[in-house]
């Protein structure tokens, strides 16, 4: 019976981090670009804009979402006039914060 036990902990202990971490993340991200966004996303399976619809002006601040706490993303943000840039390998664990320069 021990034994059983200690398998049962253990596979709680190699799960956990797992399910703890199976909800998006929300990141803060501000325009300090001086010019407006038009839309943020995220690059992964589903690509769409998490701006609203006005988009985002300078000195604003909007609340984006990653779709893990787990993982590595890249941010891509858009201009009014097309332009982009992309965020890289902004790390869901740590990131809590995204300033658009």
């Amino acid at each position: 019976m021990p034994g059983f036990l200690l398998i049962i902990a253990m596979a709680l202990g190699v799960t956990a981090p797992a399910f703890a971490c199976a909800v998006p993340t929300s990141v803060a991200v501000e325009n300090r670009s001086g010019r407006p966004l038009r839309a943020v996303f995220v690059e992964s399976g589903a690509v769409h804009n998490q701006l609203p619809r006005e988009g985002l002006l300078p000195g604003g601040t909007a609340t984006i979402t990653l779709p893990s706490c787990m993982g590595t993303y890249t941010v891509v943000a858009e201009y009014a006039d097309g332009t982009r840039i992309r965020h890289t390998g902004l790390d869901a664990a740590t990131i809590r914060g995204l300033t658009i320069r």
